[in-house]
């Protein structure tokens, strides 16, 4: 059965196999306002949150109060801090080739990710590159926390 570019999926919902309205979907320009599928509010645990707004005008308001820290000068003021903790990274796996051991690449990257963010957005770096193991508990946490949040979606008394 062929069908066209745009399906309903369900009552609230469609997909659009329709690569060019991307471009105007998401574009920053865009004249189009769309509210959040309500039932995504519940997805994180946090409804009242700004990531998890309804509202289109409330979430431009919410959105507004982080703009600082994706302006231009907010994000070169944070390249020392880039600058170190990908020194840092390069330092784990200059020990790693040194002793012959191995490493995960994707539990050091995301402890690298994880110190840029928490050193920025929170002024409290955990400083996970520094921990011997790289602290593989945080990251399973982490994932494990993501998986589940498709559950909260449709079951928000999780």
């Amino acid at each position: 059965m062929l069908l066209g570019p745009i399906v309903r999926i369900s009552p609230c919902e469609v997909h659009i196999n329709d690569p060019s309205y991307a471009d105007i979907h998401f574009s920053s320009g865009s004249s189009i306002k769309l509210n959040k599928y309500a039932p995504h509010q519940h997805q994180f645990g946090m409804p009242k949150s700004t990531f998890n707004t309804i509202d289109a005008d409330l979430h431009k308001i919410r959105r507004g109060a982080l703009n600082p820290f994706f302006l231009r000068r907010s994000i070169n003021a944070l390249e020392p801090t880039l600058v170190g903790k990908v020194n840092k990274t390069c330092e784990r796996l200059q020990e790693v080739k040194e002793s012959g051991s191995q490493i995960d690449l994707r539990l050091l990257f995301s402890c690298m990710t994880t110190d840029i963010i928490t050193s920025y957005a929170f002024r409290n770096c955990f400083d996970l590159l520094s921990t011997p193991d790289l602290s593989p508990s945080w990251r399973k946490t982490f994932t494990e926390g993501l998986r589940n949040f498709q559950w909260f979606k449709h079951f928000p008394s999780l």
